[in-house]
């Protein structure tokens, strides 16, 4: 009787429990025979700045509606869009080389009106280049630490020699946002500099510029000179010697100066940094019978391309104030438009996709033709990879 009782029990039991076993059992299948979409897409950010042709002012007051963003000619949907919203990470890059040091004054001056500008939540960082670099080893948005540190980092430069290596300037730049800026705010390099910037191999030039593209950097110039300068100096050019002369002269060059490579590095004061230390590279410097070596680029370069191909501006102060033309630089830094959009090309393949914007004539003013109209923006970015 009790074994008939107990087995009577286990069948209640199973009884009870079996439609619920049921459910789960139908449940899990349903969750394997259900396909898992993944989808992977990319947020492409940057940032553009519309300038009236004939006047170089930039127009504002435009909306998403004005605009069409094409990545590689494929129109894609505006998702973001906003005019001087987002918080602004500039560093400033301030050549103190030989042919700027007339001139320190009216800089540094012109940076302390300019700096005040700036909006309380944008952050500032400070870097300067001779031969090699210095720098404060931060991003701030007291502005006033920035103003008081200027004298100390261009007095640390100076020390790495009087070159203008602008390339292993703008790679540091890169490190240094990197590290020290806020991730979410638009990235900024305003180079201060005569322009006159010693020359990198083609290769070098190109690896650096895809650096900025990848890492959504924008480079602006402000272009400064001594206006007692009466014929340019070319602190960052050698000239090449003839065929002739290079067969007559013993080649004894110093690698480390030529190429650019780092020195020892030279530990700052408290938070400022001398990230290379150098000897001159100038050709008053080098010893009689010299020889370059052929892998070592001559002549001097221009660091156009670098804001060209990031969509920044190069403002000319050569025969102009250098005050009014910094303030003419932040006043478009605030003018520039943030664009984003979800790509439609889900690959992750790292290959440079070329961005392409148009304005519309919908939201210009009467008098303003769209033809007249100049659009600075990067050329394009690099998708991340599959991991």
């Amino acid at each position: 009787m009790l074994k008939n009782n107990f087995l009577l029990s286990i069948l209640l039991i199973f009884c009870l429990f079996m439609p619920v076993l049921a459910q789960s059992q139908n449940s899990n299948q349903n969750e394997i025979e259900e396909p898992i979409i993944k989808v992977n897409t990319q947020l492409v950010s940057f940032d553009a700045q519309v300038l009236n042709k004939k006047t170089n002012n930039p127009i504002k007051g435009l909306t998403a509606k004005d605009f069409e963003v094409y990545e590689d000619n494929i129109k894609q949907e505006i998702t973001n869009f906003s005019q001087d919203l987002l918080p602004l990470s500039v560093l400033l890059l301030m050549d103190v080389s030989g042919s700027t040091q007339p001139i320190t004054y009216e800089i540094q001056q012109a940076t302390k009106k300019a700096l005040e500008l700036l909006k309380p939540a944008d952050e500032v960082g400070l870097m300067a280049f001779a031969a090699g670099t210095g720098s404060l080893d931060l991003f701030t948005t007291n502005k006033q630490t920035i103003i008081d540190n200027m004298e100390k980092v261009r007095l640390k430069t100076i020390n790495t020699g009087q070159g203008t290596n602008f390339k292993d300037a703008i790679k540091t730049s890169i490190t240094h946002i990197n590290k020290f800026s806020n991730p979410n705010y638009r990235k900024i390099v305003i180079v201060i500099t005569d322009n006159i910037v010693a020359k990198p191999l083609a290769e070098e030039k190109r690896t650096i510029i895809n650096d900025l593209l990848e890492n959504s950097i924008t480079v602006s110039c402000l272009v400064v000179e001594d206006p007692q300068r009466s014929v340019p100096v070319l602190s960052a050019s050698r000239p090449s010697p003839s065929q002739q002369q290079l067969s007559n002269r013993i080649a004894t060059p110093n690698f480390d100066t030529f190429r650019g490579g780092q020195g020892p590095q030279k530990p700052g004061k408290g938070n400022i940094n001398s990230a290379t230390n150098r000897p001159p590279s100038t050709s008053r410097n080098l010893p009689a019978g010299t020889v370059l070596p052929p892998s070592v680029p001559f002549g001097s370069d221009k660091v156009d391309a670098y804001v060209n191909e990031t969509g920044g501006e190069l403002f000319d102060a050569r025969r102009a104030s250098i005050l009014e033309k910094f303030v003419e630089l932040v006043d478009h830094l605030r003018a520039r438009y943030s664009i984003g959009y979800f790509s439609s090309n889900t690959k992750t393949d790292g290959k440079l996709r070329k961005i392409k914007i148009k304005v519309l004539s919908t939201g210009l003013e009467w008098a303003i033709d769209k033809d007249d109209l100049v659009v600075k923006s990067r050329r394009g970015y690099f998708p991340p990879t599959q991991q």
